[in-house]
């Protein structure tokens, strides 16, 4: 009974799993993966046997408030918990830890524009954002304790926005980890890998659905998911090893109004026979009436426009971010191309970044 039942689990992993190995087939062989689980720590005594780097990027995150924010908080804090603790004790050369641009502003209303030093303000933090924080906290105390051994660095993406179109970036790494593999090619596919809706996708399902009754005065940080992969290895560059050591960094391309994003789906589908909200609503109301946007979200952070500073991630990583124009017209026509919006495009009309003019 005991090995039926671990073959039955074994199954249902790899299962689970199949569709990464499909990103990039030619691949599949490179690539190990491994199960392991936040709130177990035994699991990851497995997982960082032999590793050096590590790119955390796991943290739950809900569709809707949870009852209780510790379904949140803990495996977020206990996840961070245990990584760090397998990390120092296989000798984990350097750890780059995601977390959220959420965990620099929340809460705080008396500014509007905010730099890598800030942090959010629990107790005026929603749940999710208070468990990005709490986590990212919890990684700075260890990393503090134990900076002579090992090395880490944190970034903070704004809303992910990404299209399916292969990107082949050559990344060179030069770290004693990739001496015989000085590149990795990065082809992803987005917005989830799959034709599954995701939170990030909400907004421009939304509106290509014509699915809101009008348009809040709301604003979004926004960054191609492309680029958040490109600062997920810069670190790990041997140059930058040291130089992105200890430090945060904010991953956004910029902060705009929905009217402003509204507008440019506008521009490229009306003629496609797409129509589109064309008057302002109090946002109240209309979170009331569409839940276009996370449940947690505060109302006050929505309708004032925050500036982020970027200019560290741009130096230090050595990145360009991709302009908002070309990313959410990529999205939307990715979201036609899986099903997920209505196909109104003519034949002649390609799916392909070719047809976007940044």
């Amino acid at each position: 009974m005991w090995n039926c039942l671990n073959v039955y689990k074994l199954l249902l992993f790899l299962l689970e799993i199949d569709h990464l190995y499909k990103i990039n087939p030619a691949k599949r062989n490179n690539l190990e993966l491994v199960e392991a689980d936040l709130s177990n720590r035994g699991s990851w005594e497995t997982a960082m046997k032999g590793v050096e780097y590590i790119i955390h990027t796991a943290s739950p995150f809900p569709q809707t408030i949870p009852k209780n924010e510790y379904n949140l908080k803990l495996p977020a804090v206990q996840g961070t918990e245990a990584i760090f603790e397998a990390t120092l004790k296989h000798g984990v050369k350097k750890i780059v830890m995601a977390s959220s641009i959420a965990s620099v502003f929340t809460g705080n209303t008396h500014k509007n524009f905010f730099t890598s030093n800030d942090w959010s303000n629990l107790a005026q933090s929603p749940p999710y954002e208070k468990s990005k924080t709490l986590a990212k906290k919890k990684a700075w105390d260890i990393y503090e304790k134990n900076k002579s051994k090992i090395k880490m660095t944190i970034i903070l993406p704004a809303r992910l926005y990404s299209s399916k179109i292969l990107f082949n970036q050559q990344i060179k790494i030069n770290t004693n980890i990739m001496n015989q593999l000085q590149y990795i090619s990065l082809n992803l596919k987005g917005p989830s890998f799959h034709s599954n809706d995701c939170v990030s996708s909400d907004f421009v399902l939304k509106v290509m659905k014509n699915d809101l009754p009008g348009i809040p005065k709301v604003s979004f940080a926004t960054i191609d998911v492309r680029d958040c992969a490109l600062t997920h290895f810069s670190p790990l560059d041997q140059e930058k090893l040291e130089l992105t050591n200890g430090k945060r960094y904010l991953l956004t391309e910029g902060t705009y109004w929905m009217y402003d994003l509204i507008q440019i789906l506008k521009e490229e589908f009306t003629q496609k026979k797409y129509k589109f909200p064309s008057f302002t609503v109090e946002i109240k109301g209309l979170l009331n009436l569409a839940g276009c946007m996370d449940k947690q979200v505060e109302i006050i952070k929505l309708q004032r426009r925050i500036i982020y500073d970027n200019t560290p991630t741009m130096d230090n990583m050595n990145i360009r971010f991709r302009h908002h124009r070309s990313t959410i017209l990529e999205f939307a026509y990715d979201l036609i191309s899986k099903g997920c919006i209505p196909n109104k495009l003519p034949k002649e009309a390609q799916i392909s970044a070719e047809i976007i003019k940044s």
